[in-house]
């Protein structure tokens, strides 16, 4: 099965941190509920209807608008 990008992302943000994945997985997951409770108006997160995506659709998403950036 081949992996997803935000799957690859979650790994290589615990390999630079030097941390499992699981580890890195669960601090991004607390950024996310952080971030997701204080969203305000952002229309980042209408993307979701309302709902709180999950880590790989936010890392995905995410992902996806830094690249678009630098492009």
């Amino acid at each position: 099965m081949k992996k997803s990008k935000a799957m690859k992302a979650i790994e290589r943000v615990a390999l630079q941190e030097g941390i499992s994945v699981k580890e890195a997985r669960r601090e991004m997951q607390k950024a996310l509920d952080i971030a997701y409770t204080n969203k305000g108006t952002d229309v980042f997160w209408h993307k979701w209807g309302g709902r709180k995506p999950t880590l790989e659709e936010f890392v995905s998403a995410a992902t996806d608008k830094v690249l678009t950036r630098l492009m």
